[in-house]
């Protein structure tokens, strides 16, 4: 017997092994139930997959659900090394045949600035030219004083991606504060002097400046020159409690209250 995946959706997999564990006999649904699940990857969206996952598992109690983050290059090498059933990500890769891929939204990513810089509006011709050294203090773009201090995430980051892409990376001499977290990036930069960082999602972030970029706030649906693309991958071959979660995470409406702003509709699995 062949299941469609795409024909489970809105079915629980308790359901779902009920009706297997009938047509195959009795102790199947104990060896078709996987005792646990795990979910790695980008730390951005750990906030939304914990909601995610906290719904799903209401749905599924039997199959335990282990959220990790590790940025997304951690949560692909962790699914490709077999220590993770599904890879949550903001940089793009390749998954070839043996693994699906499925877009999870789109994620501003957001410039925030000191307040003692005295500035709240670049161009993005100004953005590069900060983010590559010819810029050092906040003064030659009309601000204060203040020495401009960059605060990045660090290498396998899905914001760093999009920055390094757009904006160029960062020149060696210039002074750069990694930070892990979208949180830890917003509590440097409030506290240094002079400090710009980046941030994923459009949620409150107090104590910074939010920038506007060429005189346009960043606005839900509105033209934004700074987008990262989560997604999800998972084996092809993985079963239907892997599917059946991967579709939730991938397509849950709770995604636009943690700053995700939907993608365009695909078919799921293709």
């Amino acid at each position: 017997m062949v299941i469609d995946p795409r024909e489970a959706r809105g079915v629980s997999i308790r359901h779902l092994l009920v009706t297997l564990a009938v047509i195959l006999g009795p102790g199947a649904a104990a060896a078709l139930q996987p005792a646990a699940i795990t979910v790695a990857g980008a730390t951005s969206l750990l906030p939304y997959a914990r909601a995610v996952i906290g719904q799903w598992s209401r749905d599924n109690p039997s199959t335990r659900v282990a959220l990790t983050g590790g940025g997304s290059l951690g949560g692909w090498y962790a699914l490709r090394l077999g220590r993770a059933d599904i890879a949550l990500s903001d940089i793009p890769f390749s998954p070839g045949t043996a693994l699906k891929e499925l877009p999870i939204g789109k994620m501003p990513v957001l410039l925030v600035i000191n307040r003692q810089a005295g500035v709240s509006n670049l161009t993005m011709g100004a953005l590069r030219r900060v983010w590559r050294g010819q810029v050092r203090r906040w003064s030659q773009l009309g601000g204060r004083k203040a020495a401009v201090r960059l605060v990045v995430r660090q290498a396998g980051s899905g914001a760093r991606h999009v920055i390094d892409a757009r904006l160029g990376a960062p020149a060696p001499d210039v002074l750069q504060i990694v930070q892990l977290s979208n949180g830890a990036v917003v509590r440097t930069v409030s506290e240094m002097p002079g400090a710009v960082g980046y941030v994923e999602g459009d949620r409150p972030w107090l104590g910074v400046v939010v920038c506007r970029i060429d005189g346009q706030a960043y606005r839900p649906g509105g033209p934004w020159p700074l987008y990262a693309l989560p997604r999800l991958y998972f084996p092809a071959s993985a079963g239907p409690a892997i599917w059946s979660l991967s579709h939730a995470l991938a397509s849950s409406p709770r995604k636009t209250g943690f700053g995700i702003v939907p993608a365009a509709r695909r078919r799921f699995g293709g």
